[in-house]
């Protein structure tokens, strides 16, 4: 599966953009998927991307969806530099906290990275030359445990 998602107003379209995009992964692995889990890295994935972007919440992002055996994977990018570079890359791969926040949106940013992403996606890549995010989580963290 892909997503196009187009220009839009961060915070009247990102919140249903991701509990459809969950849904839909509900209806894929069915009931006992955990939408808590895959919500921390989907939903911090997304926001990052327009708050983040060139264009601020007018950023065209690209998102895409696979779904497998064996996990989700998620792919993001927003048009800017940033996963371009490659500290940022090794940063990301190695899953090294961010200790530097851009404080240009009034709150401490990359919290949420820290706090979301790290923790719950089981690998992440970083392709330099498109300035793509990946992030994958195994079914073994999506599964809700009995």
């Amino acid at each position: 599966m892909r997503y196009s998602v187009l220009p839009l107003d961060r915070s009247a379209d990102v919140r249903p953009f991701v509990v459809g995009v969950l849904e839909e992964m509900v209806a894929f692995y069915l009931d006992d998927f955990d939408r808590r889990v895959a919500g921390l890295v989907l939903g911090d994935l997304v926001n990052n991307a327009f708050a983040h972007g060139p264009g601020g919440t007018e950023t065209m992002v690209e998102f895409g969806l696979f779904l497998g055996d064996t996990g989700v994977c998620y792919a993001v990018r927003d048009g800017g530099d940033y996963f371009k570079r490659q500290d940022i890359k090794e940063q990301y791969e190695s899953k090294t906290s961010i200790t530097v926040f851009d404080d240009s949106h009034g709150h401490g940013c990359h919290v949420g990275v820290n706090n979301n992403i790290f923790p719950n996606a089981d690998i992440i890549e970083v392709n330099t030359e498109t300035g793509t995010l990946y992030c994958a989580q195994l079914l073994t963290r999506l599964i809700k445990k009995p």
